[in-house]
């Protein structure tokens, strides 16, 4: 039994430890309940929560769960004139407390990015799902979204990109899947990523509904 409680005690200290190195981040949106800040009252903390204010600029905002279970806003304002600087503000849901922000001056929010790695690893091996709330939160113009009615399912776009690499199967290499939204008079794309040792090695990008290949390229990039 004292054995028992020694192993158990390390495992909670293990998960606290975690939880303090590594920043709660979001699991999925939920929408407002009883007790939850407005959005309006949500983007008024997010703006006086900024070191300066853009003369232009444009807001999103996103009620979300966490990873910790705690609720909360996250809003994000973009520099229109420059487009590269921008700021990230998150806030407790019900009492509009800021829990923390940053921002940057090239378009990429490093902190969030960074934190999202920690807990799913690689971008390019992260769901669907994942990349589209990913890019809805923190992308200056998000191009991550979910595939529409019409357009290939998943094992079909590998099976054309395995086609087109004259490979059999992806076996020996993790599969990322990643979908770039289509816009009125196009098609979305399939993202097609074998990968090994989180690093990508080939990378076929196809129309989401024809299969035509738009890219294709051994790939030495960082994943």
């Amino acid at each position: 039994m004292k054995k028992l409680m020694i192993i158990l005690l390390a495992l909670l200290l293990c998960g606290t430890a975690f939880a303090h190195e590594h920043p709660a981040i979001p699991a999925h949106r939920t929408e407002p309940a009883n007790g939850t800040i407005a959005l309006a009252d949500a983007l008024t903390n997010a703006m006086q929560a900024l070191p300066v204010r853009p003369e232009q600029y444009q807001t999103r905002a996103e009620l979300v769960y966490m990873t910790d279970d705690s609720c909360r806003w996250i809003v994000t304002v973009f520099d229109l004139t420059t487009l590269t600087d921008g700021w990230c503000v998150e806030m407790d849901a019900f009492t509009g407390d800021v829990t923390m922000s940053c921002t940057t001056d090239d378009g990429f929010f490093r902190e969030t990015y960074n934190a999202w790695a920690v807990h799913k690893g690689p971008h390019v091996l992260w769901s669907l799902e994942d990349k589209q709330l990913y890019d809805a939160l923190y992308a200056v113009m998000p191009a991550y979204g979910l595939p529409m009615p019409g357009d290939l399912s998943a094992e079909d776009a590998l099976k054309k990109a395995l086609a087109v690499l004259a490979m059999d199967d992806a076996a020996g290499y993790d599969v990322g899947y990643g979908y770039l939204m289509g816009g009125e008079g196009y098609n979305g794309v399939w993202e097609i990523c074998l990968v090994v040792d989180d690093q990508v090695n080939y990378r076929v990008n196809l129309d989401a509904v024809t299969g035509e290949v738009y890219y294709m390229e051994p790939d030495e990039g960082n994943g």
